[in-house]
């Protein structure tokens, strides 16, 4: 099969074409490295916030922004935690 977008060939293996098929799933027309392109272009993008560990106090960067309602720990406080 050729790509559509990059014209490049590419096979789909018995056990991939039998998973499309249990699964009414329509066989792919692009190769796997456009798959994964468009897939990582759906993903949010990660952005660091500036943010207290919720224990000690110190000054972190996490993923998790103030608004967020979990509670984030700076590392050695997740590492006291957890062992």
């Amino acid at each position: 099969i050729k790509c559509q977008e990059s014209n490049r060939p590419f096979k789909i293996i018995p056990e991939e074409l039998k998973f499309y098929r249990e699964n009414n799933i329509p066989i792919p027309r692009f190769h796997y490295d456009i798959r994964y392109k468009h897939r990582l272009l759906t993903k949010n993008k990660r952005i660091l916030y500036d943010r207290k560990c919720d224990k000690c106090k110190k000054d972190i960067k996490t993923t998790y922004s103030k608004e967020r309602l979990e509670i984030v720990y700076c590392e050695d406080c997740y590492n006291k935690e957890m062992y």
